[in-house]
């Protein structure tokens, strides 16, 4: 019976062994999230520090430092107070000339608005493709573990019943039962250390990388445009300002355990293959890169917050500017 019930193991141990899926494995290599270019812009491209530029006092006055510095970041900031002198010009001289002027103004302001709506979209859209596709394929490991882990368990209830059933027409044939008894043991035994050690690993790719640019932080970003780039890392001019959101990022990254918790001699391997162009994962590794991709994304999402917030306030300023124009001229209207 012994002899019988070693085969049955390495039968199984067989077929749980990995599977290669040349499809996923595809789609790991061609990944069609990734744009076909990187970002190739110089330093002085990059917005200054809003803090270092010298506000117009109709802007300072009328705007939230948010909206102040996501229009600086898109470059908007002369339009801005283009837009701004244009209103005041039509509010002292509400001639056909100058309403037509602050006609003009407000619609380049709100093609620019747009414009950088759908920059910031693109780079969004990027995130959410490459978090979905990780998470597919962490789905996809996990499911073959839990298949593994059915199999398994389907083959040690099988195992204990044979042995069981066989001991008992043993009875009286010496050490037969307790053979059994013993073999029937070391086979459950052996299917158990097989579910607990059921990992599975993939080889997965990701040349174009935005976690590395969050964790290496370079003057100047290959996968995030110049305005996005300026916006994770911009930090105010005092001392108690909030770190950068790109350092936010990292902490929450931490939280995750999958830096901080893990042996210091792990680390180095570790930081090569989430920041580097790809390597060996197990599920829950993926979930982890895949949960770093979503507090990323969660960052950049607030850009879109900021302009709607900007877009609400120039809304805000005219009908203001325009209330102030009416009740003035009343009389003579």
């Amino acid at each position: 019976m012994k002899a019988r019930l070693i085969p049955v193991i390495l039968m199984l141990s067989m077929a749980c062994t990995t599977i290669h899926e040349p499809t996923l494995y595809t789609r790991n290599r061609d990944n069609n999230c990734y744009k076909q270019y990187y970002y190739n812009y110089h330093e002085d491209e990059i917005p200054a520090p809003i803090h270092s530029v010298e506000l117009a006092p109709v802007v300072a006055e009328n705007f939230s430092f948010s909206s102040i510095n996501i229009a600086h970041a898109m470059g908007m900031l002369e339009l801005l107070n283009v837009y701004l002198a244009s209103l005041e010009s039509f509010e002292r001289n509400p001639s056909l000339e100058n309403r037509l002027r602050h006609l003009e103004r407000f619609q380049q302001l709100s093609q620019q608005i747009e414009f950088a709506e759908l920059e910031i979209s693109s780079v969004v859209s990027e995130i959410n493709c490459e978090e979905e596709r990780i998470y597919q394929v962490a789905n996809y490991l996990r499911g073959k573990e839990n298949e593994k882990t059915s199999r398994l368990t389907i083959a040690s209830i099988v195992v204990g019943g044979v042995g069981a059933i066989m001991a008992v027409a043993l009875v009286g044939q010496g050490k037969a039962p307790e053979l059994v008894g013993l073999g029937t043991g070391i086979t459950e035994a052996s299917l158990g250390l097989l579910m607990l050690f059921n990992e599975k690993e993939i080889e997965f790719s990701h040349e174009r990388n935005h976690l590395r640019e969050i964790w290496e932080a370079p003057t100047v970003s290959k996968v995030f445009p110049a305005p996005v780039w300026y916006y994770l890392n911009y930090v105010a001019d005092n001392p108690d300002a909030e770190p950068a959101k790109r350092e936010q990022i990292i902490k929450n990254w931490r939280s995750l355990a999958f830096y901080d918790e893990v042996k210091e001699k792990h680390r180095a391997e570790l930081r090569d293959r989430f920041f580097g162009t790809g390597g060996r994962y197990n599920s829950d590794e993926l979930t982890d890169r895949a949960n770093m991709y979503e507090q990323l994304n969660s960052e950049i999402n607030l850009m879109l917050q900021d302009l709607k917030d900007l877009s609400f306030e120039i809304e805000k300023v005219q009908s203001k500017k325009l209330k102030e124009w009416v009740d003035s001229n009343k009389s003579s209207i």
